[in-house]
């Protein structure tokens, strides 16, 4: 069996030889995906960390199409994820918080909503009887 090998040293060379020679339209990671499992049934072999990997697959699909905000958007979370290893329990509490304030916020936002589209209501008062006529 015949087995390519591919390194750190040769990835990019390789990657767009194969890409090249193929015919490969990359236009997200789904298609970035397709080009490296060919690869492997073709019988490359990656010889590197496989986080790695992902982060250079990430990085060669939006070399490829720029103009499509998903592939800079990854780009872009595997840069923050990769510098914030060691507070990842905070950051986890943090969106945790946001998500939190958020929900209460959308629910004060439907409550008020609510109000708003009811008929007035009228309201007992112990020394007189009122409308509220808003």
């Amino acid at each position: 069996m015949d087995i390519k090998t591919v390194t750190l040293e040769n990835f990019n060379e390789t990657m767009t030889k194969y890409i090249d020679e193929k015919s490969i339209k990359i236009t997200d990671i789904d298609s970035m995906i397709e080009t490296y499992m060919g690869m492997i049934e073709n019988r490359y072999l990656f010889t590197f960390d496989r986080d790695l990997l992902k982060d250079m697959l990430v990085d060669l699909t939006y070399m490829y199409s720029p103009n499509d905000d998903a592939n800079k958007d990854r780009v872009l979370f595997h840069l923050v994820g990769s510098d914030s290893d060691d507070s990842d329990g905070e950051d986890e509490d943090d969106m945790m918080k946001k998500f939190g304030n958020l929900t209460e916020h959308l629910m004060k936002q439907q409550e008020q909503q609510s109000t708003v589209d009811e008929e007035p209501i009228e309201v007992i008062d112990d020394e007189k009887e009122s409308t509220n006529v808003d």
